[in-house]
């Protein structure tokens, strides 16, 4: 599956993971974002940034979703 910008990955049953390249505050970083979607009234999305070709990773965003 490919996404916006070049980013691509896949579910593995309710867990899904996808990778891509940005350029934030002006370093080239991966970018990974993940999908959780085992309790279908309240998926969560979250985004990590890695420098060092995915060593190590900075996660610095998590949405909770919620049927209204």
């Amino acid at each position: 599956m490919k996404l916006d910008g070049g980013k691509v990955g896949s579910f593995d049953g309710d867990e899904g993971e996808f990778f891509g390249r940005e350029v934030v505050a002006g370093k080239d970083v991966i970018v990974k974002f993940h999908w959780d979607k085992r309790d279908p009234n309240a998926p969560i999305y979250s985004r990590a940034f890695s420098a060092d070709a995915g060593r190590t990773w900075e996660w610095n965003w998590c949405s909770n979703f919620s049927r209204r």
